[in-house]
């Protein structure tokens, strides 16, 4: 991680393909979710002390299925980042 850096939303993506609806959340907070070029979601979101140990989720829907799928994972914020 480069010293000092205050976009720690760019850690924060969600691999999927064919996606027709991806939502990311930060700590419950929408993060609104955009495509980037390698294939994945990246949240519009800028990650503070206050997320460290926040729940990030990724949900993830088509057309084709009917179910959401959702993952989850604890986001980790060092104190060096800021």
């Amino acid at each position: 991680m480069a010293e000092k850096d205050t976009q720690l939303g760019s850690y924060i993506s969600c691999k999927a393909s064919d996606a027709t609806r991806v939502n990311i959340t930060v700590g419950g907070k929408n993060a609104h979710a955009h495509m980037f070029p390698a294939g994945g979601f990246r949240p519009n979101y800028t990650a503070t002390e206050e997320d460290h140990m926040e729940n990030v989720a990724c949900s993830v829907g088509n057309n084709d299925v009917e179910d959401v799928l959702e993952t989850t994972k604890t986001l980790y914020v060092t104190g060096n980042a800021f």
